[in-house]
């Protein structure tokens, strides 16, 4: 039994890690990742940059098809290809694994940027590497890129990758509204609790007298029904006002 709920133990820790790496607060915006990660039986995102012609193929928090099977990289997310390459030259490159990824939130913009690495070198450059800018955009719109930047390092040869991509997001602020009614009826709340402590402690009243104030609220509905007269008496001209005898 004790090993039974060990494993339990270890499992939820397991479980709460991944939640915790695939969801990021950006300026009280959350962003879960995963809700943006295609199936891995599915075609992945692709992009054709005009320039070059590079098509890159790209899933988010999971391998890329057609990455996983055309590169060195078996869990790569994203992957460059080159379609005038040679006979005799790689058509894939990896750009980076979801296993070797960390994520943050943007830290200029509402949003959260992801890291990957590949595990194969790019020449004397080290390893290749992507850098996917998420950015938050209207809740209705869909996942599209808007740019990939492909720096050009020593050689002629790519090693490092922009992808700015546009998400949709819904922010998770409260309204200025809602604000001001839960302050609202947390002074009300803390109105009636410490009055009541009050009359019942220090006042010793008992039954209904203990609610603070009570005859001014018995009284409330008619003061504003009152005061209602009253306006519309100053709007429309009229000097009669219920519960009220000129003088």
């Amino acid at each position: 039994m004790k090993f039974i709920l060990i494993g339990i133990f270890l499992i939820s820790l397991l479980i709460s890690s991944i939640n915790a790496d695939s969801i990021i607060t950006s300026k009280g915006t959350q962003i879960d990742l995963s809700t943006f990660t295609l199936p891995t039986t599915n075609t992945s995102y692709s992009y054709t940059v005009a320039s070059t012609k590079n098509i890159y193929y790209f899933n988010v928090m999971d391998f890329a098809v057609p990455c996983n099977s055309a590169t060195a990289d078996k869990n790569s997310s994203i992957c460059q290809y080159i379609p005038g390459a040679g006979s005799n030259q790689p058509k894939y490159y990896s750009f980076g694994s979801f296993t070797n990824s960390s994520a943050s939130a943007l830290s200029s913009d509402y949003g959260a940027q992801i890291t990957y690495s590949s595990y194969t070198n790019c020449g004397k450059n080290g390893y290749r590497t992507t850098y996917m800018n998420l950015f938050c955009a209207k809740p209705n719109t869909q996942l599209e890129v808007t740019s990939i930047v492909e720096p050009q390092s020593e050689g002629g040869v790519s090693c490092q990758l922009t992808i700015n991509i546009s998400i949709p997001c819904k922010s998770t602020f409260i309204g200025g509204g809602w604000i001001f009614i839960i302050v609202l009826l947390s002074v009300i709340v803390l109105y009636i609790i410490i009055g009541s402590i009050i009359n019942w402690k220090v006042r010793h009243q008992h039954g209904a007298e203990i609610f603070p104030n009570v005859h001014f609220w018995r009284n409330f509905g008619s003061l504003i029904k009152d005061g209602v007269f009253f306006i519309k008496g100053k709007i429309t001209g009229s000097s009669h006002t219920p519960g009220y005898n000129q003088i």
